[in-house]
């Protein structure tokens, strides 16, 4: 069994689940609190960088969820600009761009750690 880290583990289900980046922090925090938001951004961007450089996971950035229909795959010398853009991890009820993840390999192939 795979020696899985809450973020890890959180950040897998996300990928799975084709999620925006601005629903990782409130899912991986567990809290409904934007203060407690913050912390889990900043341990979440290097981990997802780590991922898409290795190949697990993808970014995708388009007009709307979900953004490989009408957008583009995020290139991974584009990657670290993305995930510093605070924009793409806040919630906008009228947003025009949204980023979102996608798992690339099947999930028994993913072994910790990495990030």
């Amino acid at each position: 069994m795979c020696d899985w880290s809450d973020l890890e583990e959180c950040l897998l289900v996300n990928a799975v689940e084709l999620s925006p980046l601005w629903a990782l922090a409130p899912d991986c925090s567990r809290s409904d609190d934007e203060a407690d938001w913050p912390p889990y951004v900043e341990r979440l961007k290097p981990l997802i960088a780590a991922w898409v450089r290795a190949g697990r996971i993808a970014l995708w950035r388009g007009p709307e969820w979900p953004a490989f229909e009408g957008g583009h795959r995020v290139s991974i010398e584009d990657v670290d600009a993305v995930l510093s853009d605070d924009e793409f991890w806040t919630y906008r009820e009228s947003a025009t761009v949204v980023v979102h993840l996608e798992l690339l390999v099947e999930t028994d192939r993913i072994r910790p750690p990495l990030g």
